[in-house]
């Protein structure tokens, strides 16, 4: 099975309304939340509540499926309101992920890993103006603690429907930029363009709705085949 770690935080884990848009399913792919491997369904966290869970990994598995019958697993890792700083080596989440990817990647293989996260960072002038620092040290450690410093890392920037968000609007661009020195600096990253996303609703202006994961899911799908061909990988 062809392996995508997703890693981040609300808008890894999908927060748009269930009902918005139609179910995907299907059985040759698969999630991994730390025990068992079965049929994804949304939500892929199924603790989020009956109304809550559109994700992009159904689109972005259906997107990759069309050219290629191959099964395709996702290790789900991300955690809602997650600081960069709580993916650092050492910190809880960077080690949960490290163990569950180990875990999930027992007779499979890695294919990629998929990041969202930066709305919490947000919160002041050193978290975003070190956003780049601090995920340089993430992915780096996290792909050798993995033997991945080759694999595919697709990278989505934060959409403009933050410009709302009192909580992002000062600072969503200037992580924006960092995202940008990221994928810049190899051949291995990946840019997933957000223009064109909207929120849940004026009550939740933080959470992409269901049309958008649906269309995120697509763009990171393409922006891997982008890089995997730039390597020379495939499925």
């Amino acid at each position: 099975m062809k392996v995508f770690i997703m890693a981040g935080q609300s808008n890894m884990v999908g927060h748009g309304i269930m009902g918005e848009v139609p179910p995907i399913v299907d059985e040759k792919v698969k999630i991994f939340r730390g025990e068992s491997w079965e049929v994804a369904t949304e939500p892929f966290n199924p603790t989020l509540g009956a109304n809550r869970g559109v994700s992009l990994g159904p689109s972005f598995a259906a997107k990759l499926r069309e050219k290629d019958d191959v099964e395709i697993g996702f290790i789900f890792c991300p955690v809602g309101s997650s600081w960069l700083h709580q993916w650092l080596p050492g910190a809880e989440f960077y080690e949960e992920a490290v163990k569950r990817s180990k875990a999930g990647l027992e007779g499979n293989e890695l294919a990629g890993i998929l990041w969202l996260q930066g709305e919490q960072d947000c919160d002041t002038d050193e978290h975003a103006n070190t956003y780049y620092d601090r995920f340089m040290t993430f992915i780096n450690a996290f792909s050798k603690e993995l033997g991945a410093e080759d694999v595919p890392v697709i990278i989505s920037e934060l959409g403009d429907y933050l410009r709302t968000y009192d909580y992002c609007k000062d600072r969503y661009q200037v992580i924006n930029k960092e995202i940008g020195k990221i994928v810049a600096s190899s051949p291995r990253f990946e840019l997933v363009n957000a223009d064109g996303f909207a929120p849940n609703n004026e009550e939740d202006p933080a959470h992409l709705n269901g049309k958008s994961q649906r269309e995120l899911g697509r763009r990171f799908a393409a922006a891997w085949e982008k890089v995997s061909a730039r390597l020379g990988v495939s499925l």
